[in-house]
This record gives C-alpha cells, structure tokens and sequence, in this order.
C-alpha cells in the first residue's frame, strides 16, 4: 500500500518543469512516466477542386520517409480526407502525389510542456497543383 501511494506521489511530483530538476540537469528520462509528441493532421487537397488529393501520397523530410496515416480507413479508390502524424521536430515535408506538382509545407509537432503527458495536437493544409 505505501509503496503504491508512493509511486502515485511520485508520478505527480516527478513530472515538474520539462527537463529540469536543477541547473543544467535533465531527468525526464528517469522520471518512470510516458512521454509523446501531439499529433498533427495535414489535409493535402487538390488545388483546382478543393477536395482531397487521391492516390498514394509520399512525405518525405530530406532523405527521410516520414510515417504519416491516414486520419481515418476509407475504402479503395477513395481519397485519404486527412493525414495524421505523431513525430516531434519541425520539418519541410515534401508531399508527392501522381499527376501532382510536389508540395512543400513547414510544420512543427511539439511534445509535452513538461517531462510527462502528450504534445499539443494541431492542424494544417496544402494544396497541390495539378500537372
């Protein structure tokens, strides 16, 4: 029991500023508690229609293929409406799509304000010309 209340203690103690219990320290990593950057949902629409930007779409960061998800399962043949990303940093994402000039959008997910819990969610849009 005491070693149960201690941990719950200690989860919400623990878990203080970002990064710091003391001059140039950085312990979130020993604090025991969980850590994930917010999601960020991207739109690519086709810039002539207004609608959603169908076929297989490539996000790339530099040399990098980034892990972007469809937001939700739609069937074969229909266009993804959304694209979701859960990968802390800022990027120039590159989106390629067939049939499509390549797009180039800034983004930045950020992680937790402080060592534990989740990132802010955000949003974002681009349109890409087509061919």
């Amino acid at each position: 029991m005491r070693a149960a209340l201690f941990a719950c203690l200690f989860a919400v103690v623990g878990c203080g500023e970002h990064g710091s219990s003391g001059p140039d320290a950085d312990d979130c990593g020993e604090r025991g508690c969980a850590s994930f950057p917010g999601t960020l949902t991207l739109t690519v629409l086709d810039a002539t229609t207004n609608q959603p930007v169908a076929g297989t779409l490539t996000f790339t960061a530099g040399p990098q293929t980034l892990p972007f998800v469809c937001s939700v399962v739609v069937d074969p043949g229909v266009a993804c409406p959304a694209w979701q990303l859960s990968y802390e940093g800022a990027f120039d994402v590159d989106v390629a799509a067939p049939n499509y000039q390549t797009g180039t959008i800034h983004i930045l997910i950020e992680g937790p304000a402080q060592c534990c819990g989740v990132g802010p969610n955000s949003s974002a849009s681009l349109s890409l010309t087509p061919l």
